[in-house]
């Protein structure tokens, strides 16, 4: 058998149980999960006596499983270990699986044995103070359980209070802002009247600045059509004259005449476009803020 380190055990102890304090204890406990079905005290003691002295050994049957089924299990409590290699070794292979979660099996049959985590000592009382301990233990535990409902009772009743303090809070709380709701809702019908008071008058400037370049328009096609009058004017002025010319039936007073009845026709189309002119530095100076001058050919 190999010796055991007590260094790797001391790295990692399961923090519930001190394995090597077990280890290094005078005495302890070993417990056997599935005693096998022709195992007794006298099999366990072959089993086991090597190790320590045997204080006694407790045989018990485990919880019912889902189906029924029981088996037997074994502590073995020990006044104390032996000294001697064999017991020093296999103590030291039982606390190592047992820290490593694994099966540590022992003789022939390939017994699983570790440690026994909770030993119950013994006990030296007869069967009746027995059962007086355990009728006081009940009794006591009754009145442990009637005083945790009577608590239980009273902080049942304290949560009730905070509901009712809540939905309270609650009712409030609605109340507040219905209130800051409506506030709001004042706030933007009076903000609305303020923004529709004042786009109005804007509006009203919008239509006629429209109105007044409306008018701007047909005051520029009547520029247009004044120059297009004149063009033509001076086109039939020019056949006229050339027709003068070539029949030669007309007299130089009369073509004074004509000349001065066609001045006269430009100096009042020249009028007009004067007119016309103020008229669209008016309307500029009104809508633009500065005069806009037309040049007059």
């Amino acid at each position: 058998m190999s010796s055991f380190n007590n260094n790797n055990i001391q790295s990692s102890l399961p923090a519930a149980f001190d394995v090597g304090n077990w280890y290094h204890a005078s005495n302890g406990s070993i417990y056997i999960k599935c005693l096998p079905h022709n195992y007794d005290k006298e099999e366990i003691t072959d089993l086991l006596s090597f190790i320590g002295k045997i204080n006694r050994i407790d045989i018990v049957n485990s919880p019912p499983k889902a189906n029924g089924a029981t088996y037997r299990m074994a502590f073995v409590h020990f006044d104390y270990w032996y000294s001697m290699i064999e017991s020093i070794e296999v103590r030291g292979m039982i606390a190592r699986s047992f820290d490593e979660k694994t099966d540590f099996r022992l003789g022939s049959d390939g017994v699983v044995v570790t440690i026994n985590t909770r030993p119950v000592p013994k006990t030296d009382y007869n069967v009746d103070q027995l059962s007086d301990m355990f009728h006081r233990l009940r009794e006591e535990l009754t009145a442990t359980i009637q005083q945790q409902a009577t608590e239980n009772g009273e902080l049942r009743k304290e949560i009730e209070i905070l509901r009712g303090l809540q939905v309270a809070d609650t009712q409030f709380l609605q109340e507040k802002m219905a209130i800051t709701e409506k506030v709001i809702q004042e706030k933007m019908a009076i903000t609305e009247k303020s923004v529709t008071d004042i786009l109005k008058p804007l509006d009203d400037v919008i239509k006629e600045v429209y109105l007044l370049g409306s008018e701007t328009v047909e005051q520029d096609n009547a520029i247009k059509a004044l120059h297009l009058r004149m063009d033509s004017l001076d086109e039939e002025t020019e056949l006229k004259m050339g027709e003068l010319e070539e029949g030669c039936n007309m007299t130089i007073d009369d073509i004074d005449v004509l000349k001065e009845k066609i001045m006269n026709v430009h100096n009042d189309m020249y009028i007009s476009i004067k007119t016309v002119s103020h008229v669209v530095e008016d309307l500029s100076t009104h809508m633009y803020g500065r005069k806009c001058t037309v040049l007059i050919p």
